[in-house]
C-alpha cells in the first residue's frame, strides 16, 4: 500500500512540504496546501476555458449589484486588474489581492495557491444563476 494511502496519512519525513494552511486566491478561505493548486490566473497558459466569463462572474460591479450598500471605490480598491483575451482587455476582478503579485497578474508565473474544489463550486452556482 502506498504511504499516501495508509490510515494514518503521510508522516512529516514523507511530506513535500510542511503543513500548512494556505489562502485561496478566489474565496480567500484558508485551505490545507496540499488540497491546493498552482496555476496561471492569465496569459497564454490560463488555466480557465473562458476568462472573460470568470472575470464577469468576479467583477467588482457583480458584487456591488448583490451588496450595494459597500461602497464602489472600497470594492475597486480591493481588486486586482486581471488581462482577459487578446486584445489588451483588463478587468478589476473580486481575487484575494494580496496573494496576487505582478507577475501572477499578468501570467508570468504560476499563482500561489487555488483551490480547484472552490473554483468548481463558483462556477456551478454562477452557471445555476444564468438558466
Amino acid at each position: 500500500m502506498p504511504v499516501f494511502r495508509q490510515p494514518t496519512g503521510l508522516s512529516p519525513d514523507h511530506r513535500w512540504a510542511p503543513r500548512g494552511l494556505r489562502a485561496c486566491v478566489f474565496c480567500a478561505r484558508r485551505l490545507w496546501q496540499e488540497d491546493m493548486h498552482e496555476v496561471f490566473l492569465s496569459g497564454p497558459s490560463c488555466f480557465m476555458q473562458n476568462p472573460k466569463a470568470v472575470a464577469e462572474m468576479l467583477a467588482w460591479e457583480a458584487y456591488h449589484a448583490v451588496w450595494p450598500d459597500i461602497p464602489a471605490e472600497e470594492l475597486k480598491a480591493s481588486a486586482v486588474s486581471l488581462p482577459v483575451g487578446d486584445a489588451g482587455d483588463e478587468r478589476l476582478v473580486l481575487l484575494h489581492r494580496r496573494r496576487v503579485d505582478e507577475q501572477q497578474r499578468v501570467g508570468g508565473k504560476e499563482v500561489a495557491r487555488f483551490s480547484k474544489r472552490v473554483a468548481i463550486g463558483l462556477l456551478d452556482e454562477y452557471k445555476q444563476k444564468r438558466t
